[in-house]
């Protein structure tokens, strides 16, 4: 055990994580953490899309698996975004069924796990259909 968990109780990995979970009794809520970095007005900008784990007011981000873009002005970069929040939405989908696998309660942005699936679904296919209009 990392000493930030030990001394203050802040999982450090994603084993400390599930132990505070269980001992305290508590679900865990999925969500998508983002991140980008502006090179200028009408420039590319890199995007950082990845899941983050919290229970009991703590969190851990999944940086290490950020699903990472280059992104162009214009709706090729909008398709380019979206398919990144595809590919995390599709990890997110895959920690949720692990940990519920493990007997842990689960939710994704505050809802049911297959709530979220069906509401994530229908917001790609929108925002693809969207994007493709213009």
């Amino acid at each position: 055990m990392t000493l930030k968990y030990n001394l203050f109780g802040i999982p450090g990995n994603e084993q400390e994580f599930e132990d505070m979970v269980k001992r305290k009794g508590l679900s865990i809520d999925i969500i998508m953490g983002e991140v980008s970095d502006d090179y200028g007005v009408g420039q590319s900008l890199i995007y950082q899309c990845f899941p983050i784990l919290q229970a009991g007011g703590k969190k851990l981000s999944f940086r290490n698996d950020a699903k990472r873009r280059i992104i162009l002005p214009g709706n090729q970069g909008k398709l380019e975004r979206l398919t990144t929040q595809e590919q995390v939405f599709n990890k997110i989908l895959y920690l949720a069924s692990h940990y519920q696998s493990r007997g842990f309660q689960v939710t994704i942005a505050g809802k049911s796990v297959e709530e979220a699936k069906k509401e994530g679904e229908q917001y790609h296919l929108e925002q693809k259909a969207k994007i493709e209009s213009r």
